[in-house]
């Protein structure tokens, strides 16, 4: 699956529009030059939608065929309608992505996919999709940022006040079952519209059930603030729930979907990743330092390179006595990756490294530990629990708070230019 979705974009707004089932069935040549929408003074023709049907198929890792085509159509075609808004209004106020800014974007992007922008641009020719797609859809997301940055996000005031509700409820909740939650929003403008969003939520359920990745989905269709990081929205006290989600989230098992849920903000299609206790979240509150020395291994290397690799991490080992010293170490010795880490969850580590983690006090070193890559000998620099994690939550709340404002605001600003915009379908 191609990743390239992972731009910071502040909003992409889905109101309804109303379409034709067959939207994106084949089509001879000559068809593919028909009409397919009008936004404004912009034409959209049926090859501009093809090509970015194909794109979104490649991107969230879906089947490209007409039944998967017909699903993820009506939020293909929104999507290039509020694209269109926005490189207009981006355009109006003199904010439009430069040339520059849309390179450095397909750079990062052939970057996180491990290729150069031209066999990027290959990858995309060779599964028939027009690398205009691609360019397209980053410059509307790059001048949406710009707008949003300068318009919009300048507006946004959390005060204390609102940190210390949030704080206060959270530390109400303490005792309370968690969830890990993922979701996809679809946003809900305006009653009449809420049948056809529903649809298309069921839409995307099913093709969630075809294994497609939920992650891509997101990060392509949803409106919410999380929907850049493939909708986690990490660890949810049961109670903080409206009572809807509650009912309907409680009781799944892990990596269930639920059916669409409604809130004043649209539709959410969510799935429940994974469940603790309140016994298992009070322990999974500690952060803890780490430093490491690693040593890369990869399915080729023979027992006796791992052997071999281990015995060196051993024979250094008795000469770690500080962090400092370790990634001094970890400097000349070490594989990428070696070094400070800085402040992680224990919890984000893969297994082997979580429990040799959880048997260390700050300023011990563990054994040798074979993780999914390599060997490590991990340090704890420091531990921070309950006593002197409130600053810490306390920012996270303020930039959670200023994330959800800000979408919120922006989703307004689209539907705004939408309300305001002449949009003609012709499929």
């Amino acid at each position: 699956m191609l990743r390239f979705l992972a731009l910071a974009r502040p909003a992409k707004a889905l109101a309804v529009l109303g379409l034709a089932a067959g939207l994106v069935a084949a089509a001879p040549a000559a068809a593919q030059e028909r009409i397919a929408a009008i936004i404004n003074d912009d034409i959209i023709s049926v090859r501009d939608l093809n090509d970015r049907v194909r794109l979104a198929l490649l991107t969230t890792n879906q089947p490209d065929n007409q039944d998967t085509r017909r699903r993820i159509a009506p939020q293909v075609l929104r999507g290039v309608v509020d694209e269109a808004l926005q490189v207009q209004e981006a355009e109006r106020l003199g904010l439009i992505a430069t040339q520059e800014e849309i390179e450095l974007s397909l750079n990062d992007i052939a970057a996180r996919n491990n290729m150069a922008v031209p066999q990027l641009f290959s990858f995309l020719e060779r599964n028939g999709v027009a690398t205009s797609a691609l360019q397209d859809q980053v410059r509307a997301q790059v001048s949406w940022i710009k707008i949003v940055q300068s318009r919009i996000r300048p507006r946004v005031a959390v005060a204390d006040e609102q940190v210390n509700i949030i704080l206060d409820q959270q530390q109400a909740q303490a005792g309370e079952p968690q969830l890990k939650l993922s979701e996809i929003l679809l946003p809900v403008y305006s009653p009449d519209q809420e049948p056809a969003v529903r649809q298309n939520a069921q839409d995307i359920i099913a093709s969630l059930s075809d294994e497609a990745d939920f992650t891509a989905l997101a990060q392509q269709f949803s409106v919410g603030a999380n929907a850049d990081t493939g909708g986690d929205l990490g660890w949810v006290s049961v109670a903080s729930l409206p009572p809807n989600f509650q009912s309907a989230l409680a009781a799944l098992p892990p990596g269930t979907i639920a059916p669409p849920l409604r809130s004043p903000q649209g539709l959410h299609i969510i799935r429940v990743d994974e469940r603790r206790s309140s016994a298992q979240a009070a322990r999974d509150r500690n952060e803890v330092s780490l430093a490491q020395l690693f040593f890369a291994l990869d399915e080729s290397d023979e027992a006796s390179t791992k052997a071999g690799l281990a015995a060196r991490a051993n024979a250094i080992r008795p000469r770690i006595g500080s962090c400092n010293e370790l990634a001094s170490i970890a400097a000349s010795e070490g594989d990428d990756g070696s070094g400070l880490l800085g402040w992680l969850d224990p919890n984000d580590l893969p297994a082997p490294l979580h429990d040799a983690v959880a048997e260390l006090a700050a300023g011990e070193v563990s054994p040798v530990v074979e993780g999914p890559s390599g060997l490590h000998l991990l340090m704890v620099c420091e531990t921070r629990n309950e006593s002197n994690q409130d600053e810490v939550r306390r920012g996270q709340i303020r930039q959670r708070l200023v994330e959800e404002q800000t979408e919120r605001l922006a989703n307004r600003y689209l539907r705004d230019l939408r309300l305001d915009a002449f949009i003609d379908l012709r499929l």
